[in-house]
């Protein structure tokens, strides 16, 4: 029997036979994650045995695509907690929006984070604010992660291309 709990998908869209997809309007309502994954077998995130993650958690979304390419991203995460494969990489209690758009103003991110561990060390509470547009990401204020008996303060960080095979990244952290 499958879980009908499992996510709410509304989708409008439009294609052309052997065209890319000319137009898609579509939102989510994932509650459990967990479900979602254990329904696709553990696949929600590609990249074979070098990237395994789980999730718990859940996420509200939509997307829109124009003439075979993505033009906006929205997300509302809901406490999710992700956790790589070989737990090197823990992240708890995620939550916040994620916007994104492929052209036009920037969208304004907002996400927090309740704890985490990165290859055993502990990471404390912090909140993220960005704007995205296209291929470029910047952080709006500065982050301070709360690790060991002090903190890291990340006063920049910047991408440009991001999405291309040589991506350029600034980071300002102390």
């Amino acid at each position: 029997a499958v879980d009908q709990n499992v996510a709410d998908l509304g989708a409008v869209g439009r294609r052309q036979a052997e065209q890319p997809l000319a137009a898609l309007s579509a939102n989510w309502r994932i509650p459990s994650l967990a479900k979602l994954q254990a329904l696709f077998g553990g696949a929600l995130v590609p990249g074979g045995d070098a990237l395994v993650l789980n999730f718990s958690g859940g996420m509200d979304g939509e997307i829109e695509i124009a003439q075979g390419a993505p033009q906006r991203f929205a997300a509302e995460l809901k406490r999710i907690n992700l956790v790589d494969g070989d737990a090197s990489l823990q992240l708890n209690g995620v939550s916040g929006r994620l916007a994104w758009a492929a052209a036009g103003d920037f969208q304004r991110s907002q996400i927090r984070m309740d704890a985490g561990r990165a290859y055993g060390l502990p990471l404390g509470a912090s909140e993220w604010h960005l704007w995205s547009r296209a291929d470029d990401i910047m952080l709006t204020q500065p982050v301070v992660l709360p690790m060991f008996d002090g903190e890291l303060r990340i006063s920049g960080l910047s991408g440009q291309d991001v999405q291309s095979e040589q991506p350029r990244w600034h980071v300002s952290a102390e």
